[in-house]
């Protein structure tokens, strides 16, 4: 008979932090002088920066966890070092096969998952929507092209479509898994505007406290679509050790 294991697991830590806006005062005086609620739009730029600190964070451990552009040495690349593949890897130009290939990254690690969702920004998905009718198929290509690139799924995989291209380059795409086993978001005080007026004086600001973790990074890869394809895989004995 097998040995009794004890029924016991590695476990990872959520960091929570507070994430601040700036303190918005002003004369209440002075806000007389417009004909609009000037105080709505500075709320509504508050909630723009709170989410754009969280969208910046995230996408920092997501370069973190993928690791170097086509970096076969797993003494740097702890991703190739952990999961046996690259993380980051050029595709070539955009095609049909370029997209094919970047959906082999999660498949390729020791995790074999499947990838679910993408990430490219408002530039990038252009390019998806110009492929030929040979590349696409006849239907999809007419209606790409007459009713542009509306939410959908290409070969099994959700799009998000960002404006943030300071956070999301161009020709560069984020391939993620399964929120299931991709990683954690935890809301311990939702975003909330503290607004306070003291005799004439109007003081506003906004915050809330999260944390995340992307807990397997073999739910997580990088592709850029320039250069030649870049296997995901690394022959044996062409990595440094």
């Amino acid at each position: 008979t097998p040995l009794n294991h004890e029924i016991d697991t590695p476990r990872y830590r959520i960091m929570l932090d507070r994430i601040m806006s700036r303190r918005f005062t002003a004369d209440v005086a002075n806000l007389l002088t417009y004909d609009l609620d000037i105080r709505a739009i500075f709320n509504d730029l508050m909630l723009k920066d709170i989410l754009d600190e969280e969208d910046r964070k995230y996408i920092a451990v997501a370069d973190f966890v993928v690791g170097g552009l086509n970096d076969t040495d797993t003494a740097t690349n702890t991703h190739l070092a952990e999961v046996g593949a690259l993380g980051y890897v050029e595709c070539g130009p955009m095609s049909r096969a370029a997209l094919m290939h970047a959906r082999k990254g999660l498949a390729s690690t020791n995790r074999h998952l499947n990838p679910a969702v993408a990430l490219v920004n408002n530039v990038t998905i252009w390019d998806i929507a110009a492929l030929p009718r040979e590349e696409i198929g006849g239907d999809l290509a007419e209606e790409l092209f007459t009713n542009g690139f509306a939410e959908r799924q290409v070969a099994g995989m959700k799009y998000f479509i960002t404006i943030k291209t300071n956070l999301v380059p161009d020709d560069v795409e984020y391939i993620f898994g399964s929120p299931d086993y991709l990683g954690d978001s935890v809301v311990y005080e939702d975003v909330t505007v503290s607004t306070k007026t003291e005799n004439f004086m109007l003081e506003m600001y906004a915050a809330e406290m999260r944390g995340g973790t992307i807990k397997n990074s073999g739910a997580i890869c990088k592709v850029k679509y320039t250069g030649s394809p870049v296997a995901w895989k690394v022959a044996s004995g062409s990595s440094s050790s």
